[in-house]
């Protein structure tokens, strides 16, 4: 593992510099994209939720504060719902269900309601942790394929909570955790048998994972960023070969979001010091290296208090989403989720407003899917957007 971070190379092309100009606390006077909505859970619902698709289906875990659970939300596909009502981008619940007590306390912390999902074939995985009494905090397994009638639930004593994980060839469970300042690998088989296999550690000799986790995955290959609040970098974390190597590559990214697109890849951060949405840009080389270890640093917008980013492609346009606070002239703070695009013509940025209100955006979570852009968002209520790209993309 390297000591240093990776050397970052400025670019600062006419494109970015027109970004840097589009400040978040100005208005646009672009279209407002048709949306629909539907609303997940009415209240009391913690920030540890999640999205998911599997199959052509859409899943979601969320923890309530009102019963202290942990639920499970099944969700028709939008492709069947588009096919008989012809609405693109939509969705309906299909069924919650109530899965487990996860604390014997009202008295929550930032860690209530952590989960992984993970599915593959018929089967699907969640992975959380549960307070069952004070001081005493264990790690559950709940598995069910589509056949079964309920879900299996199993203990898993003496693992931390694992940052990231995904199911193996064999039906094996693959989890990369953190514990006593390191990165460790596990196997979780059927058997519930754990087999720690490799680990890594850090220049700052604790590492401490802090805000978001983002998972990079496609076929083999498998990696994620992580931000240490120890060193205050970070981290891009590939797994090969039952091997972990990491690199620091930023000073900041607690609220962030990372995806591969034509074999570069791409990490979007909010600096909350600088009130800036920065995209960092690489190639990657093969399966893990980055090129010549450094990234162009593209600014994107101007904007505060922003807890969640996503970058989404379409037509080889760049959407931006992030949600923000914005104030009037009379300095009157409002809320909203923003999309910040490219028109198709010219050097011109876009905003539009997909949601607006008096009651802060906690935080988001978004799936692209072909040109359809899902978003599950927390405002009092928790509620799913979806919109079309391509509509955005024809009104240009």
């Amino acid at each position: 593992m390297k000591n240093r971070c990776i050397r970052i190379a400025v670019i600062l092309t006419f494109a970015a510099t027109c970004l840097t100009l589009f400040s978040c606390f100005h208005g646009s006077k672009a279209p407002l994209p048709a949306t629909q909505e539907i609303t997940i859970a009415k209240s009391s619902v913690g920030t540890n939720f999640s999205l998911h698709l599997n199959n052509d289906r859409f899943y979601i875990v969320y923890p309530a504060l009102n019963a202290l659970s942990l639920n499970f939300v099944d969700i028709v596909d939008s492709v069947n719902l588009m096919n008989a009502a012809g609405k693109p981008c939509s969705l309906v619940v299909r069924d919650t269900t109530y899965l487990d007590r996860i604390s014997y306390t009202p008295e929550i912390d930032i860690n209530f309601g952590r989960h992984l999902f993970l599915a593959g074939g018929s089967t699907r995985h969640i992975l959380y942790t549960d307070l069952e009494s004070e001081g005493n905090l264990v790690l559950k397994w709940l598995s069910r394929t589509d056949d079964d009638d309920a879900w299996r639930i199993d203990s898993l004593p003496g693992l931390r909570y694992p940052l990231i994980g995904r199911l193996g060839k064999g039906g094996e469970i693959q989890a990369v955790v953190a514990e006593d300042g390191a990165l460790s690998l596990y196997i979780l088989n059927k058997d519930r048998d754990l087999k720690r296999i490799s680990t890594t550690v850090f220049p700052s000799g604790d590492f401490l994972a802090q805000g978001d986790i983002s998972v990079v995955q496609q076929d083999d290959f498998w990696a994620f960023t992580a931000y240490d609040g120890s060193s205050n970098r970070l981290y891009w974390v590939h797994v090969k070969d039952n091997e972990i190597a990491a690199q620091a590559v930023y000073t900041a990214g607690k609220t962030h979001y990372s995806t591969i697109e034509n074999g570069r890849l791409l990490i979007l951060i909010f600096e909350p010091l600088e009130s800036t949405i920065t995209l960092l840009e690489t190639k990657l080389i093969g399966d893990s290296a980055l090129e010549q270890k450094s990234f162009d640093v593209i600014p994107v917008t101007l904007c505060e208090g922003t807890t969640s980013v996503f970058l989404a492609s379409y037509e080889d346009r760049r959407f931006f989403l992030f949600n923000e606070q914005t104030a009037d002239q009379e300095d009157k703070r409002s809320y909203q989720l923003s999309l910040l695009y490219p028109a198709a013509k010219g050097s011109q940025y876009r905003k539009v407003p997909l949601v607006t209100g008096d009651v802060d955006i906690e935080r988001f979570r978004a799936l692209q899917v072909g040109d359809c852009l899902y978003v599950l968002y927390l405002q009092d209520e928790l509620r799913l957007l979806s919109l079309s790209l391509a509509d955005i993309s024809k009104e240009d």
